[in-house]
């Protein structure tokens, strides 16, 4: 690094973090922004992530999926009228993967090895019910990358890949998981966080 650019690693490191301050500051002139104010405190010196916040627009809370050094990855319920914080359901969630909330249901994908093949593993799609508390798998032995719920929280989409490394959009039933169509992929190319619009 030092042969080719002339600098050290902490070098390049610090001149790349003054460059992009002064490009994010550069940004913020005449920038016109909304008041904020803090939700969630911190009460310990771990840090904690609270990744992919959504509201659920029936309840009006803020549901994010929360990690860190001292938290496995779980869902949490944000109060942000009384600060408070309700856990809902952890499991062998990826963090690096978002979920989806639409009329208090909640669905993301999570990891399930194989019992047999232990080199083995799918990804399936979870469903949690926030009003009943009541969570289930809707899908199995499913390669799925990413699901979002329709805003009436009756379909999900989905990224599905095969072990060939085809992509498609499929459109599935949010009440058991079962593909409604699937969305035709020529070009195959690789589809990331779908999304539903609002009509």
């Amino acid at each position: 690094v030092r042969q080719t650019t002339g600098k050290s690693p902490l070098k390049i490191y610090e001149d790349t973090n003054q460059e992009l301050k002064a490009l994010w500051e550069a940004q913020l002139q005449g920038l016109k922004t909304t008041p904020a104010k803090r939700i969630n405190p911190r009460h310990t010196t771990a840090y904690t992530n609270y990744t992919y916040p959504q509201i659920d627009i029936s309840s009006g809370h803020i549901i994010a999926l929360k990690y860190g050094m001292d938290t496995v990855p779980l869902f949490v319920v944000l109060d942000h009228q009384q600060q408070k914080e309700h856990l809902t359901i952890s499991g062998n969630i990826q963090p690096g993967v978002s979920f989806s909330v639409a009329q208090n249901q909640l669905v993301w994908i999570e990891e399930e090895k194989d019992l047999w093949r232990k080199d083995h593993s799918y990804a399936v799609i979870k469903h949690y019910d926030l009003s009943t508390q009541q969570c289930k798998t809707l899908t199995h032995k499913s390669r799925y990358g990413a699901a979002a719920l329709s805003p009436d929280a009756k379909e999900i989409v989905a990224i599905e890949s095969d072990e060939s490394y085809n992509h498609q959009l499929v459109i599935l039933d949010a009440t058991d998981g079962q593909v409604l169509r699937r969305l035709p992929n020529p070009d195959n190319h690789f589809y990331f966080a779908p999304r539903w619009s609002a009509d």
